[in-house]
């Protein structure tokens, strides 16, 4: 695997308001400035690049598995526009 492209160092879950799961990878350092990476169509939050740069730079990058991919539980009236206002 490349210096650009690495698992994610960290998974985190959450409940949301629904009992839907919210699910997040992270990383960089845990305290870093937080960098949100919304991946593109039909990706898991497992995608993340510029690894080697992250700690340097102070920043921890997040990436989300939006609802129904990857670990996140689906929207059952998701549209486009209401991805974000579902969490």
């Amino acid at each position: 695997m490349s210096n650009f492209v690495k698992p994610p160092e960290r998974q985190k879950t959450m409940r949301l308001h629904d009992n839907r799961s919210l699910v997040w990878y992270e990383w960089g350092p845990v305290d870093g400035i937080p960098v949100l990476f919304c991946t593109g169509a039909g990706m898991s939050g497992t995608l993340g690049f510029g690894m080697n740069c992250l700690a340097e730079l102070g920043l921890k990058l997040i990436a989300i598995d939006r609802p129904g991919l990857g670990l996140s539980d689906p929207h059952p009236n998701k549209t486009f526009a209401s991805w974000v206002d579902g969490y």
